[in-house]
């Protein structure tokens, strides 16, 4: 007997399908017409699924990466997790719970890692004395 997730595979990932936390690399970003709407959707590096993304989650990988350019995404790794939330049905009215996807940084992220480092376009703080020099006015 065929499986319905065999006969239709999920296009994007789901929150209810984040059993628990994990990493991802992020692959390029488009837009799709979903829903009556233009969305953005992220590929995924050796995932069949993509990652739709809204603007709470747009933020959250923003932050987690440290970089609010989409075009420098590509090759990062983010960790995703679901979060219960309730929303309003629009059709009947009634609130529902549901699992949004939600995004903070991962350990797994080499490129946050290399660019926290002196020397690639970061300038390194010191804690000496002359930071508290009086400021000339």
């Amino acid at each position: 007997m065929p499986r319905v997730s065999d006969v239709f595979p999920a296009q994007f990932i789901r929150g209810a399908d984040l059993a628990a936390p994990r990493d991802i690399t992020l692959g390029a970003w488009r837009t799709e017409y979903l829903f009556g709407k233009e969305e953005y959707v992220l590929d995924l590096v050796g995932e069949s699924s993509a990652l739709r993304c809204g603007i709470t989650l747009a933020h959250e990988i923003a932050a987690a990466l440290g970089e609010d350019e989409m075009d420098r995404w590509p090759g990062r790794v983010v960790r995703i997790y679901g979060a219960g939330m309730k929303i309003k049905d629009k059709s009947t009215g009634e609130e529902r719970d549901v699992i949004a996807i939600h995004a903070m940084a991962s350990e797994r992220d080499k490129a946050a890692k290399q660019d926290a480092k002196p020397g690639n376009g970061q300038i390194a703080l010191s804690r000496s004395s002359d930071m508290n020099d009086d400021i000339p006015f």
